[in-house]
This record gives C-alpha cells, structure tokens and sequence, in this order.
C-alpha cells in the first residue's frame, strides 16, 4: 500500500509550522500515475508501470518501493501571493544547485497566478522552466517531486533557509526576480558603492574604483531607494553577509553555463532507451524478412513442382 515516508511527513510538517497548508503527500483514487504514489499503485492496474516517468529515471528504479515521493503545497499565511513568493525563491534556489535541492525531481508551480510553470532537473539543474507541460490547479497550489532514492533523507532542509536565518547570518532578503548563480559585472564612472542595504542611506561596505570592476555571482534583484530613475538592486551573499549595489553599476548580467553532467545524464538516458528500442524493431525486421524469405523459396519450390508434373502429364498425354 502507498504510504508516506517520515522524511516528506517531516517537511510537510514544517511547512505547517511555518503557516502554510499542506495538501498532502499520497495521492487520492484519482491519481493514476506520478510521484504521488508507491510502486504497488503505479503497476496495480496496467502492469505497465515502467513507462510512468516517476520510475523512468536511473535514480528513481535505484529507490522505488511504495513510498510516495512528492508533496503539496497550498497557501502561506493564507495567502496565494506569498506561496508565488515562496515558488520562485525555492526554483531560484534548485537552479542554483543550492545545498538541499539535489533530491529535488521537479517542481510544478506558478509565479504570478496566470501561468502554471515546470521546472525538471532532468533537463539540468540551471534549465529555465516550461509551460504546458501541467494543469491549472497548479495556479493555486505547488507540486515538489522528489527522486525516489531520496526518501530516507531529511527535506526540512530544502525550506529553512527560506524561513529562518541560518546562525550568524541576516535574513535573506526579499527577492522580486531569482536569477542564481548569475554573472554581474559591477563598474561605475565615478565609482560604484557596495552597500549594506538597497537603501542611499545604508552604510557603504566599499567603493568598486572607477578604473576597475567586480564580477559577483548574484542571487537576485530587490527593490530599493530610487536613483537615476529606478528602484532595482542586485544582490548577491559573499563574506557572511549580503551586499547590494544599485543597478546603474550594473554592466552586464550573463546566464550561469548548463551543468554538462545533468544535461548529459538527462539527454543519454532517453538516448540509449531509444537506441534499444530501435535495435529491437530492427530485429525485428530483419526475423520478418528472413521468414518473408523462406516463405517465398517454399511459393517458388511448389510452384516449379507443379510445372513440373503438368509437363509430365502432358507428355503422357501425347
């Protein structure tokens, strides 16, 4: 019977704790297919469980049992807006192979309660994410799958940082766009300020010299104070604390690069079970055309044997 493993039981637990709604981990009779179910629900109906994508991967066939391996998540402190918020800080960090999301399947979501998104590791971690690739029930709730071999490691690591400060830190601050692991060039004519806080008034960590710049590995923009006519921070975590600096220091923003190992992994694996397939039609192929072969010989053999004896008895007949 599909149960719920206490790894996701303790997460969901912790989403509870921290105001949010969980609706669940097992799926109900309407479930078919999917994360949302153990082993002995996939293959009860069909027998043909292998081709549900939950258990296609490598990883997943290395864990499968009847745990389920996703869960739900509904409103934060009752409010749609703050599970969007809570979406795109937790892709932000998937993207970002951040410590924690490495167990992290999928997650199907929306940022903006308009259009339902699908970020898949199988595609690589930095992969943007898709549409139409799930339903519209997923503009009011959150879909997390888990890769199967994950289920005795603990998860309420994936969201406490989103939560709590880690010891020492500050609070994370409120990103308005993730863009993790992102490359910004920092430069300004006159010198570009790396600041505390996104605010003209917060104190000023350093100076960035005009003849020279910095490349910061960001996390995101913020809203902050308005300067030249706009209110858009970058900021990234570096020292044991977050600097900001205003985006008229901001030379340019370049994409991280894909990770090759996941893009490779995700790309050979549907790859060779294509070549399998293609090897075993061939097969069979050539198993037709070899009887195709044989059957023509025997058509071509009883042909020339009856031939044969209309000849003789015509001769007789003469």
């Amino acid at each position: 019977m599909s149960f719920r493993p206490q790894t996701i039981i303790d997460l969901g637990a912790y989403w509870t704790r921290q105001g949010g709604v969980n609706l669940g981990i097992v799926g109900s009779a309407g479930h078919t297919r999917g994360y949302h179910l153990g082993k002995d629900r996939i293959f009860a109906s069909t027998g043909q469980g292998w081709h549900d994508y939950s258990v296609a991967t490598a990883r997943d066939k290395a864990g499968l049992s009847n745990a389920a391996a996703a869960l739900d998540l509904g409103r934060l402190d009752g409010s749609l807006t703050k599970l969007f918020a809570f979406n795109k800080w937790l892709v932000g960090r998937c993207r970002a192979n951040a410590p924690g999301t490495r167990d992290v399947r999928e997650v199907i979501y929306t940022a903006d309660g308009h259009t339902v998104l699908r970020w898949d590791r199988q595609r690589g971690y930095a992969s943007a994410p898709r549409t139409g690739e799930s339903d519209s029930s997923h503009l009011w709730h959150t879909h997390i799958s888990f890769y199967r071999d994950s289920e005795g490691r603990a998860k309420v690591g994936l969201f406490e940082p989103y939560f709590a400060a880690a010891p020492g830190e500050v609070p994370m601050p409120t990103i308005t766009t993730y863009i993790p692991g992102h490359l910004a060039v920092i430069r300004h004519n006159d010198g570009a300020r790396v600041r505390a806080e996104p605010t003209l008034a917060a104190a000023t960590l350093r100076t960035i010299p005009a003849t020279s710049s910095e490349t910061w590995e960001v996390t995101g923009w913020v809203k902050g104070d308005v300067a030249e006519g706009n209110d858009q921070w970058i900021t990234r975590w570096a020292g044991g604390k977050w600097e900001y600096t205003h985006k008229s220091n901001v030379v340019s923003v370049v994409e991280p690069t894909v990770d090759c190992a996941d893009a490779v992994a995700a790309a050979v694996g549907p790859l060779n079970t294509a070549i399998g397939a293609a090897n075993a039609t061939i097969t069979d192929l050539q198993g037709q055309v070899a009887a195709a072969n044989d059957a023509a010989a025997l058509a071509a053999g009883t042909e020339r044997e009856r031939i044969a004896r209309a000849e003789a008895n015509r001769i007789l007949a003469i």
